[in-house]
């Protein structure tokens, strides 16, 4: 029991590294374990305040989960408002379009597209296929032109 709290704050640490890596699709580690660092302080507070309420315990091993998910939506909505105010409009074209076999025996659309941002060709990760984008597709970009990696897509072009 004596390095039961050093336990409880690494599978804090993980689980919260796990959600803000998965909500944020970032590669920058180093920031996120330095977010999950930080939000990881208020549970084990939490629970050294109040080591024998199982209550701490839940509230502790609950709330990086619940953080780390209100990043994710904190994330997504920054990466909205700067393409609301900076994104630029492009054309694009579906290079590839394809259906993938789940684990449950279903299948999900994914489609795989190229933009021409302002310096150089950009290929967008794989997909979901919620619109039904064929293989030469043409299809309209929102980009930023510092950052291709965050764009969007607003739909097909006429």
């Amino acid at each position: 029991m004596k390095y039961y709290w050093a336990g409880l704050l690494a599978v804090m640490l993980g689980i919260l590294f796990l959600g803000l890596n998965t909500n944020t699709n970032s590669s920058d580690a180093l920031g996120l374990l330095a977010f999950a660092l930080i939000f990881a302080a208020i549970p084990f507070t939490i629970y050294k305040t109040f080591p024998t309420s199982r209550f701490a315990v839940i509230i502790a091993l609950a709330s990086p989960l619940i953080l780390g998910l209100a990043w994710g939506n904190w994330a997504t909505y920054i990466r909205n408002r700067q393409l609301d105010s900076r994104g630029v409009m492009t054309k694009g074209v579906v290079i590839a379009a394809w259906k993938l076999r789940t684990k449950n025996g279903g299948q999900q659309k994914l489609f795989k597209a190229t933009f021409q941002a302002a310096s150089e060709a950009h290929e967008t990760a794989s997909i979901n296929n919620f619109n039904d984008f064929q293989k030469g597709d043409s299809i309209v970009f929102q980009y930023i032109p510092t950052d291709p990696n965050t764009y969007r897509i607003i739909g097909l072009r006429e």
